[in-house]
Formats: structure tokens, sequence, C-alpha cells
């Protein structure tokens, strides 16, 4: 959309600067519809609604990274209680 826009307002640069309106009104008319179907096409897509996420997401993830963060400072070779905490943040559980 902006590289039609661009290319509209070069036109416009073009006619200003003295080329002749005729043989660039061709062009624009066909930018200009270009424009309207791309507006019609994005006017006409359903709307996606935003995911909904729990009120208390931000804090659940705070203490999963928090208790992460203590096994691997605590012990870095308990490798298997971290590995389970990194699976819970990725998969949700």
């Amino acid at each position: 959309m902006s590289k039609i826009d661009r290319e509209l307002e070069r036109l416009v640069d073009a006619i200003v600067a003295g080329a002749p309106a005729e043989r660039l009104k061709d062009r624009m008319a066909a930018l200009e519809a270009e424009q309207a179907e791309i507006r019609a096409r994005i006017d006409t897509q359903p709307t996606k609604a935003a995911p909904l996420l729990h009120p208390s997401l931000g804090e659940l993830y705070r203490i999963r990274i928090t208790s992460l963060r203590e096994v691997l400072d605590s012990d870095p070779s308990d490798a298997a209680e971290a590995i389970d905490l990194l699976r819970a943040l990725i998969t949700g559980w």
C-alpha cells in the first residue's frame, strides 16, 4: 500500500514538474484502482479478536522463572528439575 502511495506521489510530482498529464493519467488511474481494491480487501477481512489471557498469567510466569532460576543457581547438575520447569514454561503445564 505504501509503495502505491509513493508511486502516486512521484506521478503527481512529475505532473507538477511539467510532464504531460495525459501520459501519466492512465498509470495514476491504474494505481488508484489497485489501491481501492486493496482497501476493499482489507475492509472485508474479518477482524481477529485478541487472545484472552488469564489475569494472573504474568504472576504465574514470574513464579516459574523464579523457580527455574533458583534451581539453576543452587545446583547446576540438577538438570532433571530444570528440564521439567522449562517444559512447563513452554507447554503451559
